[in-house]
């Protein structure tokens, strides 16, 4: 429908650092990477999207577990670094921020 939002999710929740984890995981990279930072305003603990709207509006619902989606993002953004570091490297970033270059 033009002008709704509707989230596209799994229903699954899952904390920062426990996307943090399967990340690393998946790369075979050390939990040693993972740096804490303090909490600030409006800091995200956990992400979950409630995807009912779009099941009752379209019909849409998950076909990929939680384990399998992240799997293949990560594995896309691997294979596909050539289309998105020039995206990343000429977008803004607040100077002393954990992205500054």
């Amino acid at each position: 429908t033009v002008g709704e939002t509707y989230h596209v999710g799994t229903g699954v929740e899952k904390s920062v650092e426990q996307i943090a984890d399967t990340i690393l995981e998946h790369l075979g990279k050390p939990d040693s990477l993972k740096t804490t930072v303090p909490d600030r305003p409006g800091h995200d603990r956990r992400y979950v999207l409630d995807w009912s709207k779009i099941n009752r509006e379209l019909g849409w619902k998950p076909t990929i577990e939680w384990e399998d989606g992240i799997a293949e993002t990560i594995d896309w953004y691997a294979a596909n670094a050539a289309w998105w570091e020039p995206l990343r490297d000429r977008a803004p970033v607040a100077e002393g921020s954990a992205w500054s270059k």
